[in-house]
């Protein structure tokens, strides 16, 4: 009984990092894009 609660609590656990390691490249590819946007944005703006 103890073995299956222990393996729940690491499968949960393994769950959330997952989750938040996609969350944190999702935010990451948001800035690349966003700083993108500001750089073509800034080099038509000079026209």
């Amino acid at each position: 009984m103890e073995i299956i609660v222990v393996l729940v609590i690491l499968g949960v656990l393994a769950l959330f990092f997952i989750a938040t390691y996609n969350r944190l490249v999702t935010l990451r590819q948001r800035v690349k894009e966003a700083w993108a946007d500001i750089r073509t944005s800034r080099r038509s703006f000079r026209r």
